[in-house]
């Protein structure tokens, strides 16, 4: 009995035993699943829930490195980066590995840490030398902090472990483009493309190339690929009922809603196809921000209606972005809407201000050196204001136009002569009146220069080397505000030459400013003019030394106040060809031979030029003219010759010889 008693003990503790494990293999499952279900909800994008599911497992799991891992990424993608960083070094300290390394990198570069990043990317990749993705974002950092050489090395890496890699692609392309290796940004997004049809990104950076390079046709074609990039903040996009225009449709006796959906200073550039849509038969709702809506009401449109965003809108039949009517109306360099102006101040608003302003003394000169902090390329547009510090020199009136002073500026704005009116700047129609007010409106790449242009104001603006798509990439390309002037850097952060330019043009432009009558009752002297000579005086001495870049910038100056000036027309064609900007330069000499057909020296350079384009029978001829303009023009013997050598007329090359010995005694 006891025997039979002791085996049921045993066998009741082993069914017991049994149960238990049991139990634990359901627990195990189910936690496998929600496991797999907050893994599915993650990578479909439903961070906050997977984010539950996690949470609930690690509370299960308190020590489980996986899962603290999949917490820690899913908090990093919702930003919230403190608490995933704790996450992520905690799990490092339980059991380094590469992929956490490159996470904490991640999490490190979000928050603009950029030292720790790269230390964190060098460690996955001492780990692991094959992570594609720790050398792809080891070059965003080097992209963010303009060390581009250094970028280009790493997706280079990244490329060859994973040739195939689209985000390396699109972000090679893009530091190509801050090379202005234009050709080689296209090859690298068309390669992304190809390997991902669907890369929204490479078509949209390609799509602002394009537009930037004047190929307009694809261009705008290819930006409608914003809506799907992840440059685009997905918050912002409008949803409608009604379908989209885009110039297929007939609007003959439709309601359209054209609707702002990019910043002010994009508004104010493309708010000028609202009349051109009207002209189509079609009523326009034009809805914009607030702050511009009362400006807008002076565009030209019969039936129109300026509705400022957050208010009603009526009933519509199409709508339209504003950035999308460009390629509604198919619209090419060539073709441009440039009626300028097509903007207006209210003259009420404008004599206000002529009175408060008072009597005009000196030039008045309308300054805007920062845009909106937010802007993603903020850092290539906008200024400190102690940079403008030498233009303050010339003897003019300042006034601010800026609404909005940042703090790093604020102290040494109250120590200047800039004359505020942030307190009166209400919204763009108090701005539009007082630039009207204005000589001239110099301005970085903010909404002033773009109001400032459609107003038809004499804009001054100041841009980065690779400015943006709408300025295009030569100085001479300003097809959207045609009245425009652009002073644009020859090499990327350097302000200095820029400004130094600016104000050459500055002192010309003041000493050439008729002063009203009242001035001479004062004992302020009158200043005197700059004479045009002694500009050319500096700027060939620059030139001689070799510095071109303030050269240019005088040539240039000279040639805005005196277009047809023959000696800046042939220096500068010159100063182009030494570049190597070879077809710039024989546009310029055209140009210095039709005002001048006697100036024996722009026949000589253009001859040079043609030369180095091979085009040798052509610069035989202009030789030939500047010999036959000048006899003992001993340069031009000397290059006439170099091109018979090359057309093998040596019996020629001997007499010219003769004739250049001639000339130098003569």
């Amino acid at each position: 009995m006891k025997k039979k008693h002791k085996n049921r003990q045993l066998l009741t503790k082993k069914f017991q035993g049994n149960n238990n494990v049991s139990k634990l293999v359901q627990q195990k499952s189910a936690h496998e699943n929600l496991l797999a279900e907050a893994r599915s909800l993650h990578n479909a994008g439903n961070f906050s829930e997977a984010e539950i599911g996690y949470r609930n497992l690690l509370a299960s799991y308190p020590e489980n490195v996986g899962i603290m891992s999949l917490l820690g990424t899913v908090l990093a993608q919702q930003r919230h980066l403190e608490e995933a960083l704790q996450l992520m070094e905690k799990v490092i300290s339980i059991k380094p590995d590469a992929e956490t390394y490159y996470n904490i990198g991640r999490a490190l570069q979000d928050l603009k840490r950029y030292d720790e990043a790269l230390a964190n990317y060098d460690k996955a990749i001492a780990i692991n030398p094959d992570h594609a993705a720790a050398y792809n974002n080891h070059g965003l950092i080097f992209y963010n902090l303009r060390q581009y050489n250094a970028a280009l090395a790493d997706y280079d890496k990244a490329i060859a472990i994973n040739p195939n890699y689209t985000e390396a692609y699109n972000n090679r392309g893009l530091t190509f483009y801050n090379l202005k290796q234009y050709n080689a940004a296209l090859a690298d997004y068309d390669k992304a493309i190809a390997i991902n049809p669907d890369h929204a990104d490479a078509h949209l950076n390609k799509s602002l190339l394009k537009l930037l390079l004047g190929e307009y046709e694809e261009g705008w074609k290819l930006y409608e690929w914003r809506w799907k990039s992840s440059y685009i903040d997905k918050s912002t996009i409008r949803i409608f009922q009604k379908p989209l225009w885009l110039g297929e449709e007939n609007l003959a006796g439709k309601t359209i809603l054209l609707h702002a959906e990019q910043g002010f200073g994009d508004t104010i550039l493309f708010c000028r196809y609202a009349p051109m849509v009207e002209a189509l038969g079609a009523k326009v709702l034009l809805e914009v921000q607030k702050p511009l809506a009362g400006l807008l009401t002076s565009l030209a449109m019969t039936e129109g209606a300026v509705i400022a965003q957050g208010s009603p809108i009526p009933e519509f039949d199409f709508h339209c972005p504003l950035m999308s009517l460009p390629l509604a109306f198919k619209t090419i360099v060539n073709t441009v809407p440039a009626d300028i102006p097509y903007l207006y101040s209210d003259p009420e608003k404008r004599k206000a201000w002529r009175e408060r302003l008072g009597i005009r003394l000196k030039p008045r000169i309308g300054l805007a050196w920062s845009g909106n902090a937010q802007n993603t390329t903020d850092h290539n547009r906008s200024i400190a204001l102690i940079l403008l510090t030498p233009l303050l020199e010339c003897d003019c009136e300042y006034h601010s136009l800026q609404k909005e002073m940042r703090a790093e500026d604020a102290e040494l704005f109250a120590k200047s002569k800039i004359i505020s009116h942030a307190d009166s700047l209400k919204d763009f129609s108090d701005t539009a009146a007082l630039i009207s007010e204005m000589d001239i409106v110099i301005s970085v790449d903010t909404s002033v220069a773009h109001l400032a242009g459609a107003l038809g104001k004499n804009l001054w603006v100041m841009l980065h080397l690779i400015p943006d798509l709408r300025w295009m990439t030569a100085k001479e390309d300003k097809p959207w505000y045609p009245s425009a002037r652009i002073f644009k850097q020859q090499l990327s952060g350097d302000w200095d030459s820029v400004i130094a330019s600016v104000k050459t043009a500055l002192a010309i432009f003041a000493s050439n400013f008729e002063v009203p009558s009242e001035r001479h009752n004062t004992s302020e002297p009158i200043q005197q003019k700059l004479v045009p000579a002694d500009l050319l005086s500096r700027a060939i001495a620059l030139h001689r030394a070799g510095d071109l870049n303030n050269a240019e910038h005088i040539y240039q100056t000279l040639l805005t106040f005196y277009p047809e000036h023959v000696s800046a027309l042939s220096l500068l064609g010159t100063l182009h060809c030494q570049r190597g900007n070879l077809e710039e330069g024989i546009r310029l000499l055209d140009k210095a031979i039709t005002s001048d057909p006697g100036y024996a020296e722009a026949y000589n350079n253009r001859g040079l030029a043609l030369y180095h384009l091979r085009r040798y029978s052509e610069a035989l001829e202009d030789y030939d003219k500047a010999i036959a303009l000048n006899f003992n023009y001993a340069e031009a013997y000397k290059n006439r010759e170099n091109v018979l050598r090359e057309l093998q007329q040596n019996s020629d090359v001997l007499t010219n010889c003769d004739k250049d010995i001639t000339g130098i005694k003569k």
